[in-house]
Formats: structure tokens, C-alpha cells, sequence
């Protein structure tokens, strides 16, 4: 939708720019016919090139800003869904975390062998701090795609505030 968009921009743009400064070629022939063309004169003809200037109607501009709101609403969706995603994603990540620490504390509370109580607890505390530690890093990285997204979302938000209605 969005190339569509943009593409559909390119073309407009293109047009109008054609639509704004034309050469008219005034062409008289040895019976002194004239005849008006876009195309220069055949030689051996009395021709004359004429600048003619077309004044915009605000049709192509209001145009252009259309596709311009569309352009900043189908980004301001999409800002919005990947922070919905993210939002999402560092939910699992905390749930799957705390039923993993859970898990491993349940083992923690069932050992209760003394021998081997000491090195259990170690162990299963080491594996504790290791995936809170991944989680962290994770949710960080997350947490920072999150702020980049709604820096983003800010300012197609007042981008879009700007354009006149």
C-alpha cells in the first residue's frame, strides 16, 4: 500500500510539473497555412516557439497532500502495531520468566537431601540469575525498539497535526 502510494505520488508530481510550462510551436506553411503543434516545425516552414505558462488549479497541491496524510497515516499504523508487538513480546518474555524461576524454586524447596542441598541450591540459583539475566537483556533491546518506535510515532503524529485540513 505504502509503494503504491508513493509511486502514485511520482506519477502526479510528474504530470503536474508537465502541466505548468508548455512549448507550443506556431507553424506556417508556403501557402501561408498555420497550424499549431507540440512537435518543432518542418524545415523549410516560418515557425515560431511559444512559452505558454499554466497556472496551477490547487487541484494537484490538495492532491499531494492527500497522498501525504495517507503516506503519514499508513506509517502512524504501523508505528503503532510494532509498538503493540514489542508490548507483546516483553510480556511473554516476563511470564516465561517467572514461570521458569518459579519452576526452579519449586525444585529449590523439594531438595532436601543435605549433600546434596548445597550444590542444588547453588546451581539452581545460578540458572535463576542466568535467565533473569536473559530476560533483562532481551526486554532492554525490546524497551529500545519501543522508544525508537513512538519517537517515530511522535513525530509523524505532528507531521500529520501540520498538514491543513
Amino acid at each position: 500500500m505504502k509503494a503504491f502510494v508513493r509511486l502514485l505520488a511520482i506519477v502526479l508530481t510528474t504530470v503536474s510539473t508537465s502541466l505548468y510550462g508548455v512549448t507550443i510551436y506556431k507553424c506556417i506553411d508556403a501557402s501561408g497555412a498555420v497550424t499549431f503543434s507540440q512537435e518543432p516545425c518542418e524545415e523549410g516552414t516560418a515557425s515560431e516557439a511559444l512559452a505558454i505558462e499554466v497556472q496551477p488549479t490547487g487541484n494537484v497541491g490538495a492532491l499531494g497532500q492527500h497522498i501525504q496524510a495517507i503516506d503519514l497515516k499508513v506509517d502512524t499504523s504501523m508505528c503503532r502495531r510494532k509498538i503493540k508487538e514489542i508490548d507483546t513480546r516483553i510480556e511473554k518474555l516476563l511470564k516465561k520468566r517467572d514461570a521458569e524461576v518459579a519452576r526452579l524454586m519449586a525444585e529449590r524447596v523439594d531438595s532436601y537431601d543435605e549433600k546434596v542441598l548445597f550444590d542444588e541450591y547453588r546451581n539452581i540459583d545460578e540458572q535463576i540469575y542466568k535467565i533473569k539475566n536473559e530476560c533483562s537483556d532481551k526486554v532492554e533491546k525490546l524497551r529500545e525498539q519501543k522508544a525508537d518506535y513512538e519517537a517515530r510515532l511522535a513525530n509523524l503524529e505532528e507531521q500529520a497535526a501540520e498538514l491543513p485540513e
